[in-house]
């Protein structure tokens, strides 16, 4: 990856071949800048608990927007509205069960200090592109990305094994946006209700989940969606068991992909050009790729 004027916190090009013309991306754990040097401090943390359900995090959100539903314009199938209603219900359970207050003592090693974790970093479809079709899987993506960023690069990742009221209210906001938005919206629940912080997700309200009595049909307009070139699972695996944060550095690129006005100390490289993209690859679109659309082969 290449040394920007100043660093970004937004999220990150995966810049490998085909993930990159497909729209994959990576929560921002860290950049190099000429401003703040080559040191990330936030490429791994001291805490096993936070390291365990960042990655929980990440491939869930892999395997959700992956799924069929992520590429269709229709409301989301039951499957992966309790899929999130799942991933809500643990984020709120991990962390709630876990948090110390700042008026109760912490659990401090003494003699041992654990050895630094790298983040396992899982790209998941994010930018626009044949994955990123479905509007309400669009929304609760980019707040579940915004929470691994704040997740990755948060102070409490020097604590070793506690993890604190700050930290899970601070992390844990965007996931009660998820909560809140896909409960109203597509569930018909109360707001109310879903504000309160004992609220689960359960089966009774899945059983009630009639999207069609709350959003016009748009069939007249619509279409299947990329259905010739899916990835399997067996494509899908690398990113599904994760790359280490060190070792995906270098394939990470500042989005968006071509020039913008102002030089590319603000844009990032344009990744358009091969000689800016991952060696092998020819730029973000493929060998010959141009400003309009991947290349031909």
């Amino acid at each position: 990856m290449s040394t920007f004027l100043f660093g970004t916190d937004a999220v990150l090009l995966y810049n490998v071949d085909p993930w990159n013309r497909l729209g994959f991306g990576v929560p921002n754990f860290g950049v190099k800048s000429e401003t703040g040097g080559d040191n990330i401090q936030t490429i791994g943390t001291l805490n096993q608990p936070l390291h365990g359900l960042a990655a929980q995090i990440a491939k869930l959100q892999l395997f959700i927007m992956t799924h069929a539903d992520a590429a269709r314009m229709q409301p989301p199938t039951r499957n992966t509205i309790e899929r999130i209603g799942k991933l809500c219900n643990r984020v709120s359970a991990v962390l709630s069960a876990r948090m110390v207050d700042t008026n109760e003592l912490v659990v401090e090693p003494i003699h041992q200090r654990p050895a630094p974790k790298i983040w396992t970093i899982h790209p998941v479809p994010y930018f626009d592109g044949p994955f990123v079709r479905n509007p309400w899987l669009k929304e609760y993506n980019e707040l579940v990305m915004t929470a691994l960023t704040n997740f990755y690069q948060h102070s409490d990742n020097n604590q070793p094994l506690t993890i604190t009221v700050k930290f899970s209210q601070e992390i844990y906001q965007y996931f009660r946006q998820i909560k809140i938005r896909m409960g109203t919206e597509l569930l018909g629940i109360e707001r109310a209700t879903l504000e309160a912080d004992t609220f689960e997700f359960k089966k009774e309200h899945y059983d009630a989940y009639f999207p069609n009595e709350r959003v016009v049909n748009m069939e007249a307009l619509d279409g299947p969606g990329p259905i010739f070139a899916a990835p399997t699972e067996v494509d899908l695996r690398p990113l599904y068991n994760g790359i280490p944060a060190n070792a995906i550095l270098p394939n990470l690129r500042q989005y968006p992909i071509g020039p913008v006005p102002g030089g590319t100390g603000i844009s990032g490289e344009d990744t358009l050009d091969a000689k800016a993209s991952t060696p092998g690859t020819g730029g973000v679109g493929g060998k010959g790729a141009t400003l309009i659309g991947p290349a031909v082969v």
